[in-house]
């Protein structure tokens, strides 16, 4: 199955303590469950809808779901949010969101305009992404790193490593 694309029900469930966040197109309408977590993923949903994930598939089931046209307008567009933490050291997150699916690729330049990695590099669902980033071989100074669509640069933010 693909990111975002296993609708397990078709009614309103809650699931532990989880926060619901925005980030997956279905029907034109813009869906997300995000899951930000530590530890072990344990799921039990109850109820005459139930069905087995265990053996998770490709699921697909009607739904609809009532938002207001400015979080609609909002995850029409690209966007690229400042890293955290920043200074860091040794690791630091990198979150972006993509209206469509597309080809992303997230390059780190250092000062002088060199490529010193290309974190992420692959066709991607439209939604939010997260990625780490950490090397103990930079040395301490100002890095860009940019996200591109296809060969297009979409954005980019500075971020400092301090060690």
């Amino acid at each position: 199955s693909f990111p975002g694309s296993d609708i397990i029900t078709e009614r309103e469930k809650k699931v532990g303590r989880f926060a619901v966040k925005n980030t997956v197109s279905f029907q034109g309408r813009n869906l997300n469950i995000s899951w930000n977590f530590e530890g072990r993923l344990t799921t039990i949903i109850t109820g005459a809808d139930y069905l087995d994930i265990t053996n998770a598939e490709y699921f697909y089931s009607y739904i609809s779901n009532t938002t207001d046209n400015q979080d609609i307008e909002q995850t029409l567009n690209f966007s690229l949010e400042q890293n955290y933490p920043n200074p860091f050291n040794p690791y630091t997150k990198i979150k972006f969101s993509i209206p469509q699916n597309s080809y992303i690729e997230l390059r780190i330049y250092n000062s002088l305009g060199e490529e010193v990695a290309n974190l992420f590099n692959e066709y991607c669902y439209s939604g939010t992404y997260e990625i780490e980033f950490g090397n103990n071989s930079l040395p301490s100074g100002l890095y860009v790193y940019c996200l591109l669509s296809g060969k297009k640069l979409i954005d980019s933010r500075k971020m400092l490593l301090l060690k």
